[in-house]
């Protein structure tokens, strides 16, 4: 029912998603997919067109949104209650049972979407959940959105978004340097894709 919401909604607002790269994709592994994150277009299209049983992990504050909220539950995506490191780690806990059952999980590193149109600086929840979890990540590039809804705009435009799947990489850092050497490979990555 997600993806078909996604799907319709980038139909009737006359948007339309190519993606390339599946192919690096096996269909029997869960991913960690990394994307950059431009507008609220971004959800519908990853949502909708990466072929994916997708969860989110998403801000236990979005949980309480009418009828959002309820939906997200039933579904099954992720709660992230960021008010202290024990409730953070039984949310990764909790991801790993989803995700080794065969879903894949979405996440913008960035936190929030840009203002600029140019990619953020990475936070490290969506690396350090795939170290514990031990999933491969995926990073994404998503070209067009911004220009479709610009953040903190409630008008948008028709157009194109293309979403280019670059290999899957497995993280094997040992500490927090080289965490963050492997975090700004995956967003070096995405950002060179960036049109």
């Amino acid at each position: 029912m997600g993806r078909i919401w996604a799907q319709g909604t980038c139909l009737l607002s006359f948007v339309w998603v190519t993606v390339s790269g599946k192919e690096h994709l096996s269909k029997t592994q869960s991913y960690v997919f990394v994307a950059n994150h431009a507008s609220a277009y971004d959800i519908y299209s990853m949502y909708g067109f990466l072929g994916r049983d997708i969860r989110w992990m998403m801000k236990k504050e979005l949980m309480r949104t009418p009828f959002l909220g309820y939906a997200c539950k039933k579904v099954g995506h992720i709660s992230v209650d960021r008010s202290n490191a024990v409730k953070a780690a039984e949310t990764i806990e909790t991801a790993g049972k989803l995700l080794h059952e065969g879903a894949s999980v979405i996440f913008f590193p960035e936190g929030s979407r840009t203002r600029t149109g140019k990619i953020g600086t990475f936070k490290r929840g969506a690396f350090v959940t795939a170290q514990e979890i031990g999933l491969p990540v995926v990073p994404v590039t998503i070209n067009g959105s911004f220009d479709i809804m610009k953040p903190g705009n409630t008008t948008f435009y028709p157009g194109c978004i293309s979403l280019t799947i670059h290999p899957p990489l497995v993280l094997k850092s040992q500490n927090r340097e080289e965490l963050l050497e492997e975090m700004n490979k995956v967003r070096d990555i995405i950002d060179k894709g960036l049109k």
